[in-house]
């Protein structure tokens, strides 16, 4: 198992290593630079131009810009805002709490709808219950966030007056407020997830419920409940692991629609608002965390597969 769970960090380190450089590389190739960014048009005089280019390292080659970079991040200093001429580190940090405490109630719904109604329309496959699952399925796959979130807003917010249409409190502050302002923008996040986990969990439970454990079991005269509770679902949930770490990892990143459209102040919200103002240390430090999240989410999923089915750790301990 630690054999197994080293590889795997290992792994984690490179794909972080290479994310760092393509996030480096990739917005020093972005047309402009801090230096038009912070400059009016009337004022970009080339010494001042120069200033700014010292100040920033930019008129050092690329590898020292780099190593510097690395250095910094790796003592937890990811630049100075252009714009607000604040640390960048603090104020990523701020906006983590709030998206990430949207992304897992989103992924919450998702788990807690999909998994049920997946095993459900395996068990009663060509049902009206399982035709009507993947219509539902369907539906969460194809509508558009923007729309559904505008249409929950018009119809809970303002038509009935039961949510609050936008905004943010802090569960310190007010628990209950919120989750009145978390609930339909997790809804919207949520419902697609839930689609995915319901239909990879159906296909999931139709492939264990045809397994020879399951027949044995049936023929050993165990009840049926027990036998898809936890023979079948147990071996059923590798996919779900999966889906569920990858819209974690995706959510996290920043729901930038949904936290637009819900007045969110989350990391999708500060990803939009950097990008329109060309805040290059945070637009670099937003992408190398999002980078960053989405590895360490990965790396956890394979370590729940290991857990779930010990035949993973057990193959990659004789690799």
């Amino acid at each position: 198992m630690l054999w197994y769970v080293l590889r795997r960090a290992g792994a984690a380190l490179v794909v972080v290593f290479v994310a760092s450089v393509v996030v480096f590389i990739a917005l020093r190739l972005l047309p402009g630079g801090p230096a038009l960014a912070l400059t009016a048009e009337s004022n970009r005089t080339p010494q001042l131009i120069a200033a700014i280019n010292r100040e920033y390292l930019l008129n050092q080659p690329l590898p020292v810009q780099y190593a510097h970079f690395v250095w910094q991040a790796l003592h937890g200093d990811l630049g100075t805002s252009i714009h607000t001429d604040e640390p960048v580190t603090p104020t990523i940090v701020s906006r983590i709490p709030i998206t990430g405490e949207l992304a897992v109630l989103a992924v919450l719904f998702g788990v807690v709808i999909g998994i049920p109604t997946g095993v459900l329309a395996a068990v009663y496959r060509s049902s009206v219950w399982d035709y009507l699952a993947n219509a539902i399925g369907l539906f969460g796959l194809s509508v558009p966030t923007f729309w559904l979130g505008l249409m929950l807003i018009l119809f809970f917010a303002i038509r009935l007056g039961v949510l609050p249409s936008s905004g943010y409190v802090s569960p310190l502050q007010d628990l209950g407020g919120n989750l009145e302002r978390m609930v339909m923008p997790a809804f919207v996040l949520g419902l697609p997830v839930a689609a995915v986990v319901f239909r990879q969990e159906r296909s999931a439970m139709l492939d264990a419920l045809r397994a020879d454990y399951v027949r044995t079991a049936r023929a050993k005269g165990l009840g049926e409940l027990r036998v898809v509770g936890v023979h079948a679902l147990r071996n059923s949930l590798m996919t779900v692991i999966t889906v569920v770490g990858l819209n974690l990892g995706a959510l996290l990143g920043g729901a930038v629609v949904t936290e637009q459209i819900f007045v969110i102040p989350g990391f999708g919200n500060l990803i939009v608002q950097s990008i329109f103002e060309r805040d290059y240390p945070v637009v670099q430090g937003v992408a190398l965390v999002t980078a960053v999240g989405f590895v360490v989410v990965n790396f956890l999923v394979d370590v729940a597969y290991s857990l779930v089915n010990p035949r993973i750790r057990l193959t990659g301990a004789a690799e």
